[in-house]
């Protein structure tokens, strides 16, 4: 991991892709947090994610648009929280 100091930014970012259960855009996660830390900018959203890209937190990928979307490298545990909510949104669906 890159040497750096503590970042509460980076900690917001970091825990909001860690709920998710999508691969959202870093404007998708600039929306989430912005509401709660007005002082937060897109810019640094998008230093935040490539930080935590170099320490191999998070993979950043690009789709045929050429928007970057950000996949999270998730804990056995996670992966099992987002089926299970994936499971129970197609129930109530149904």
């Amino acid at each position: 991991m890159p040497k750096t100091r503590y970042s509460k930014q980076r900690e917001l970012i970091y825990e909001n892709l860690k709920a998710r259960c999508d691969h959202p855009t870093a404007e998708a996660i600039y929306s989430d947090l912005k509401k709660d830390n007005p002082g937060l900018s897109l810019g640094t959203v998008y230093r935040n994610l490539n930080f935590l890209a170099d320490a191999k937190m998070i993979k950043q990928s690009s789709i045929s648009t050429g928007t970057l979307v950000i996949i999270i490298i998730l804990s056995v545990m996670n992966v099992i929280k987002c089926l299970t909510s994936l499971t129970m949104m197609k129930t109530l669906v149904m």
